[in-house]
């Protein structure tokens, strides 16, 4: 079962304070009109009825509605499905949700940590989903809303990032990982710094305290400047008292992709 891990109601009543006064406005001006219609003898008096109907509709309709907003943090096995039955939807409701979320994403189970957010709004005739919304991944989203239609309607969002080179210049205290974690780096960069230098160095016996590393990467940043996902090591460096590794990355015209040492001699790894 999923963990909600924030929940919390937004009732909308205070907001009408600043509603009901125009509202009240417009229903006195429509009174009057509607007397004044009455004594001249219109036609238009049912016209007028209709309107104090509607506005009276409306009222009672936002003062009646209260809107949930929940965030679920998914755990292996959960789905869309089943959280929504939780939130108690109608199945007519969910099977709507579920379409419209086909469009953009492919409904099925969700990761562990993956997250889902929601507001319904529970009214007397039952729950309605205004929104959902599911993270795909730290880069794209998809949202399920309903238009003033009361259709749903999908987006799928995909944040822009810009590449940013970025370097890392550390001493080893603990261990090659521990150090790269401690210092910033992705699990991505280290991976590939693992594979280059994996035919040239056993980072358990060769490595030791006080050696040095330096990698200079890829780094793809949003409008925040959070970095969101990794590229390519264009340059890496090892130092310690026995040797000095240095790996310069190049890409030949056919998009394969080699590194080599500053004599030119060449590591056959490929990282494409």
């Amino acid at each position: 079962m999923y963990k909600k891990i924030l929940r919390y109601r937004l009732n909308f009543k205070p907001s009408l304070l600043f509603l009901i006064i125009p509202v009240l406005i417009i229903f006195i001006f429509i009174s009057k009109s509607f007397d004044q219609y009455s004594e001249n003898g219109e036609s238009k008096d049912q016209e007028l009825e209709n309107n104090l109907i509607t506005i009276k509709d409306f009222l009672f309709n936002q003062f009646n509605s209260v809107a949930t907003k929940v965030e679920i943090k998914a755990r292996n096995g959960d789905n869309i499905q089943r959280i929504l039955y939780d939130q108690k939807i109608s199945p007519t409701e969910v099977n709507n949700v579920l379409n419209a979320l086909r469009r953009e994403y492919n409904v099925g189970t969700l990761r562990n940590d993956q997250k889902v957010y929601l507001v319904v709004k529970r009214e007397k005739n039952g729950n309605f989903v205004s929104r959902l919304t599911v993270n795909i991944d730290n880069i794209t989203t998809v949202h399920v809303f309903l238009n003033k239609d009361n259709v749903y309607e999908t987006k799928r969002v995909t944040k822009i990032l810009t590449k940013k080179n970025h370097l890392v210049e550390t001493t080893i205290d603990r261990g090659i990982y521990r150090t790269a974690k401690q210092s910033g780096i992705e699990n991505s960069i280290v991976a590939q710094f693992a594979r280059l230098y994996g035919f040239e160095v056993d980072f358990q016996r060769d490595l030791k305290k006080n050696d040095k590393i330096k990698i200079f990467y890829e780094r793809y940043l949003d409008d925040d400047g959070v970095s969101q996902k990794t590229g390519n090591i264009i340059y890496s460096e090892i130092t310690n008292v026995e040797k000095n590794i240095i790996l310069y990355r190049y890409e030949y015209p056919n998009g394969s992709i080699a590194y080599f040492t500053p004599e030119g001699k060449s590591i056959e790894k490929s990282l494409m």
